[in-house]
């Protein structure tokens, strides 16, 4: 999967989260995780996961959620 594709799929949950009234500090994160994540020089697939860890904007948590994605 591409940076774009997973930070498509974070921006899209962050939108469902806050269209549905959930925890809006949680929607906040998973959209500056999709920023972050969108503009990455390169691709989480040919660097591995590791390369973001200390990432701004991405945490142990969206770590977690890309590795489920």
């Amino acid at each position: 999967m591409t940076n774009k594709e997973i930070a498509n799929q974070f921006s899209m949950l962050a939108k469902v989260m806050d269209i549905h009234g959930a925890d809006s500090f949680k929607a906040k994160s998973y959209a500056n995780t999709a920023f972050a994540i969108d503009k990455l020089p390169q691709q989480i697939e040919e660097t591995g996961i590791e390369y973001l860890e200390g990432h701004r904007g991405i945490g142990k948590g969206a770590i977690n959620g890309i590795l489920e994605i």
